[in-house]
């Protein structure tokens, strides 16, 4: 996705910041399609550490809605932290599109990398097979 940088404020050890995410495609093993829109919130610890809030927007190639909610983590080296970290996540899923619906039910995890001007985000469901 695009990505673009909106510093709202400074905070004590810190500072909140909005990063627009403006475009980009996403791709799972059934379904294909785009992401037209949303933000990561973070508070920058420091250097090295940044708490994430991002909530995306997705629409499937068969016109279906798909929002995500992800907490997180994102580290890097203070020399690395601008151009490209790396970030743990716990994606929420939703949907009302019946044939996607099983998405409501999955616990997700998640990583992603942040670049100058891409982000690359990997969310995998977590499943248990009952015996």
């Amino acid at each position: 996705m695009g990505k673009g940088v909106l510093c709202i404020m400074g905070l004590t050890g810190g500072s909140f910041e909005i990063l627009a995410q403006t475009a980009g495609t996403f791709s799972t093993p059934t379904v294909r399609g785009v992401a037209f829109g949303g933000y990561d919130r973070q508070i920058l610890h420091g250097d090295r550490l940044a708490e994430l809030d991002a909530r995306y927007s997705l629409r499937t190639e068969s016109g279906h809605l798909i929002y995500v909610r992800a907490s997180g983590r994102r580290h890097a080296a203070p020399s690395l932290f601008i151009s490209c970290s790396a970030a743990s996540l716990t994606p929420m899923i939703e949907t009302g599109a019946p044939e996607l619906r099983r998405m409501n039910c999955h616990a997700f995890i998640g990583n992603s990398r942040s670049e100058p001007n891409a982000q690359h985000t990997r969310i995998f469901a977590v499943d248990y097979s009952a015996s």
